[in-house]
């Protein structure tokens, strides 16, 4: 044994060394202090004797032995390097060894200082996977200097997201790439996190990729002060298609909204359409099976029959228009579709609402232009689609105004009819929101002469069940004209045609 290792001063400042040491000769130790033993799991006396394969996982041991053998020969062997050793109890801990040659009395031995390096090996595992985790998210993590503001680092997802290269964003800042953000408002959100305001943001923004297309994202950011230089670290995800499917939810909810409110106008209107032609049946039925009536009362009876006859057609007509509307909605309307002559189909519903007209001081006229062909449709739906065009014009034009129905075929073999007017006319909007069910302009005419909001409504989903268009133009103030198209295949030709001249006009 070496002289110095007789000294016993000097084996108790070995002994009292926070770090393990230990001295192996021809692989048995023949040293080795208390902390290094206990890092082991043995007393220094269990040590002692005990071959160095013991201290070391079985598959290190060739390696370590290799490596102290070329020390020992003199070899070039790196003096520092780790290994994974392991206990009395059979557990593994990771150990940090620098080992030199020495001579143990005559024979060469190696010097060995340990250090127990598990807990800084399992952190810096646990920051690798970490750091691998952020590497291949698909969030996008941002860290740019606090200082500077110029991007430092950023993940694979946010240069994927993006289309820059980590090299092409170190040279720029967030300015770059927030669209939105001018100095002073990103100076604004940065200071709530310099003054420890907040610790943490969380805020909607949108960024701009390298080919000038924008996303939305949710950014969580955060001022990294013990970091030197400190950063600010941002996490962003991108919720594009959740803003999305978010406007999708509200649009669908408003829409859901307004048909509610609109049917619950339809109900309140139709109860006072329905109620005012009821109540006009009863009453002059009424006055009709009153005893006392003689033939000098002949033209009052004539004329309440005429108003039931009338009450009893509009509760008619309203009845159709509700169970037409129901039946086109779930499905169920069929068309009975056949040949018939369409100008006296229109003059027949120029005829049926002449009287509403005459009534409401309009003048109302129908114009054929050039020769028309019969049509192969559903008649009776024809007839209601150019009966509610009408009916609407009325409604909505005022005394000593015009409505008139104009029929023709375009060039395209087209079979086309009009119905304009010099009415109140309606706004973009409105145009939009005459196409639902139940909706009603609000104006004093409509308060006037009723109606239950279906007439427009039944117009568009008769036209596309015949795989017709409609266009509607109108301007407030300066009246409206609807426009119905059918396909060329539903008009027949080889029928012959109805001149304009045999056209009636009101």
């Amino acid at each position: 044994m070496p002289s110095h290792f007789t000294d016993q001063r000097f084996v108790r400042l070995i002994e009292d060394f926070n770090g393990g040491i230990a001295i192996h000769r021809n692989g048995i130790v023949v040293f080795m202090n208390e902390a290094a033993a206990t890092m082991h799991g043995y007393s220094r006396e269990e040590a002692l004797g005990k071959s160095i394969t013991d201290f070391m996982a079985p598959d290190e041991i060739e390696r370590l032995l290799e490596n102290a053998k070329a020390r020992v020969e003199g070899d070039d062997v790196p003096e520092n390097y780790e290994y994974r050793g392991v206990k009395a109890d059979g557990s593994l801990i990771v150990v940090d060894l620098k080992a030199q040659a020495i001579d143990w009395g005559d024979d060469p031995a190696v010097l060995m200082f340990l250090t127990d390096v598990t807990e800084r090996k399992k952190a810096e595992m646990a920051a690798t996977r970490l750091g691998r985790i952020i590497e291949q998210s698909l969030d996008e993590v941002y860290m740019f200097d606090a200082d500077t503001l110029k991007f430092v680092n950023a993940n694979r997802g946010a240069q994927n997201n993006l289309g820059f290269s980590l090299e092409e964003l170190k040279a720029m800042t967030p300015l770059d790439i927030l669209p939105n953000s001018t100095p002073e408002s990103f100076a604004q959100t940065l200071d709530e996190l310099r003054c420890g305001d907040e610790e943490k943001l969380i805020f909607e923004t949108t960024l701009q990729r390298k080919d000038g297309s924008r996303y939305v994202t949710e950014a969580h950011l955060q001022l990294m002060k013990e970091e030197y230089p400190p950063v600010f670290v941002g996490i962003l995800q991108d919720i594009t298609e959740h803003k999305a499917r978010e406007q999708e939810l509200s649009k669908a909810k408003s829409i859901a909204e307004a048909a509610n409110k609109a049917k619950s106008e339809f109900l309140a209107n139709m109860s006072h359409e329905l109620r005012t032609p009821l109540h006009a049946i009863i009453g002059y039925s009424e006055l009709l099976s009153l005893k006392g009536l003689d033939a000098n009362d002949l033209d009052r009876c004539h004329d309440y029959v005429g108003q039931i006859l009338e009450s009893g057609t509009h509760l008619l007509s309203l009845i159709n228009d509700i169970l037409d509307i129901s039946r086109i909605e779930s499905g169920n309307m069929a068309l009975r579709e056949e040949e018939f002559d369409l100008i006296y189909t229109m003059t027949s519903s120029v005829s049926m609402v002449k009287r509403l007209a005459d009534k409401a001081r309009l003048d109302l006229v129908t114009e054929v232009q050039g020769e028309l062909p019969t049509i192969f449709a559903d008649q009776r739906a024809m007839k209601q689609i150019v009966l509610n065009l009408l009916s609407n014009a009325i409604k909505f034009t005022p005394p000593q105004g015009t409505v008139r129905l104009t029929v023709w075929k375009d060039t395209h073999e087209n079979v086309c009819f009009s119905v304009s007017d010099t009415g109140i006319g309606m706004s973009e909007d409105e145009i939009q929101k005459v196409h639902q069910p139940f909706y009603q302009i609000d104006n004093t005419l409509t308060r006037e002469r009723g109606g239950t909001g279906l007439g427009l409504s039944l117009v568009r989903s008769l036209v596309d069940l015949h795989s017709g268009n409609w266009l509607i133009e109108s301007e407030p103030g300066k009246g409206s004209t609807i426009t119905v198209t059918l396909p060329a295949w539903r008009s027949n030709p080889s029928s012959g045609a109805l001149s304009s001249t045999d056209a009636q006009a009101g």
